[in-house]
């Protein structure tokens, strides 16, 4: 499907209903939502944007923010969808849509959190963070990702994702170094942002797979469980990329919803 450009994002959109905007994770590009794209169209206007430095999206210089990637979002937002929408992200995807509901509160319908935490990161996770910033300036990206992508989906899943697993691999490899550095960056920097879901009256959903590596569901479950409005979707045979591993439970999800 050709993409579209608006502010110097590119972006992927079909349907005419109430506008969905779905924001990729770390690495990714919006064609990892792109399986989704027809099947939801049935009921919604769906949006799907390379976040900046991504996929067909002018870089930012400086992109080391969540709240940068979501300021230099708006002018897109702003005119692709100036009313209320539904914004689910993953992973990095939704420390963006974070930032952004941040912005307009006024303007989320529902707020969708993949694979992720309103939190700030952990100790261990900014840890190793670290070391693959490291592992990156040696050279070792490709050995990294070759590890760390497939390691993302449940083991049973591996096989039957493969091409998509490749498909990651190779976008991550076409990605300037200066992106995935401050894409890195942007993750770790994150602020806490619990208190903001707690008081803004948003409609909150955390979905999120029972054998996420880079996340503890127990935890998730926990930090749900702390907001009126949250409520979870628990994938249950999902681990990071619970979205595409059972895809048509995602697709349900939010063909269901009021």
């Amino acid at each position: 499907m050709e993409k579209k450009f608006v502010h110097n994002i590119a972006y992927l959109e079909l349907g005419s209903g109430e506008p969905l905007v779905l924001l990729h994770g770390y690495l990714c590009s919006s064609t990892i939502f792109e399986s989704v794209l027809l099947p939801l169209s049935d009921k919604y206007r769906v949006i799907i944007p390379d976040l900046p430095g991504h996929g067909g999206s002018a870089p930012i210089e400086n992109g080391t923010h969540v709240d940068k990637f979501a300021k230099v979002l708006m002018p897109f937002i702003d005119e692709v969808c100036p009313g209320k929408f539904l914004l689910y992200g993953h992973s990095m995807g939704a420390y963006i849509a974070l930032s952004l509901a941040e912005i307009i509160p006024e303007r989320i319908s529902v707020l969708g959190l993949i694979s992720a935490s309103a939190q700030e990161i952990t100790r261990l996770r900014k840890k190793l963070k670290t070391r693959e910033k490291l592992f990156i300036a040696k050279g070792k990206f490709e050995l990294l990702l070759r590890h760390s992508i497939p390691s993302s989906f449940m083991a049973d899943h591996c096989e039957k994702n493969a091409g998509i697993i490749r498909k990651i691999i190779s976008e991550a490899l076409d990605l300037k170094l200066s992106v995935i550095n401050g894409s890195i960056d942007a993750i770790v920097s994150r602020p806490n942002r619990l208190h903001f879901l707690k008081n803004a009256g948003i409609k909150v959903i955390y979905l999120f797979g029972a054998h996420d590596s880079f996340n503890d569901p127990v935890l998730l479950r926990m930090e749900a469980e702390e907001i009126d409005k949250a409520r979870i979707k628990l994938f249950s045979r999902s681990g990071h990329f619970c979205f595409l591993e059972e895809q048509q439970e995602f697709i349900l999800h939010l063909l269901s919803l009021d």
